[in-house]
């Protein structure tokens, strides 16, 4: 059943050959009081409570995820018979989770907006939970809207969080959406992560403010095999845009 979540998952992410960065020593428990851990000492206590949760075996839920619909060989005119990333928009498709931009168009190359993004997550969100969310749109809303209320609701956004829905979503983006879609507990542990972070990624980093802002959703992808580097260093590209087939590419 792993295989099931992670076909479910890596439609959502373009995964590519590399090398994950292997773990650093382990790190001693502290016993400092709750309110003078220093921020340094709260993360790493975050970094071993997820890698601990991601090793916690995927639930029954996982059998909701089931073909929908029928994909037609030759429905959608611009993916070519032989195109590498053919099995995984099928997956995708059959299962509901991505749809054409037509009938007959999955525009593999086009850049998955953050609206999608929110789609797809909602819509993993609302398979694995059973809840029968119908994702109607009232008059005059945006295509999207459903979704992104969906998000707000379920807390997997958060109002602030995104500003334009139609733009282009990077990668750190896309992983930070995607990860509310399934609980940790949905992942099995098969990697290891270092705690010094990746080569072009640390565990966090600083916004224009100079407030801490946390990675952590692209290293709890990583523990799972989810997500995985551009080259055999593990560089995560996070400000790179993803395509439509990178999205599906692993749905078989």
């Amino acid at each position: 059943m792993f295989k099931k979540v992670i076909s479910v998952l890596v439609i959502a992410v373009v995964l590519f050959s590399t090398s994950l960065v292997s773990f650093a020593d382990d790190v001693a428990n502290e016993t400092t009081p709750e309110a003078h851990k220093t921020m340094d000492e709260l993360l790493q206590e975050d970094i071993d409570s997820f890698n601990a949760t991601c090793q916690a075996k995927e639930k029954v839920h996982l059998d909701n995820f089931a073909n929908e619909k029928e994909y037609i060989d030759g429905q959608f005119t611009d993916i070519p018979a032989n195109a590498w990333y053919l099995n995984g928009v099928k997956k995708a498709f059959e299962t509901n989770l991505m749809n054409g931009t037509r009938a007959d168009h999955f525009n593999p190359n086009g850049a998955v907006s953050v609206a999608e993004a929110i789609t797809l997550a909602a819509r993993i969100h609302s398979i694995y939970y059973a809840d029968g969310y119908a994702f109607v749109k009232s008059e005059g809303e945006e295509w999207y809207q459903p979704y992104v209320d969906y998000a707000l609701t379920n807390y997997m956004i958060i109002p602030c969080d995104y500003k334009n829905y139609t733009k282009p979503a990077t990668r750190l983006q896309f992983a930070k959406i995607l990860v509310k879609a399934l609980p940790p507990e949905a992942l099995e542990n098969i990697n290891k992560i270092s705690s010094q972070g990746l080569p072009d990624l640390q565990l966090e980093n600083r916004n224009p403010e100079g407030m801490k802002i946390s990675n952590y959703p692209v290293f709890k992808l990583y523990c799972a095999g989810v997500l995985s580097g551009n080259d055999k260093y593990g560089t995560f590209a996070p400000n790179s845009n993803i395509k439509r087939s990178e999205v599906a590419a692993r749905a078989c």
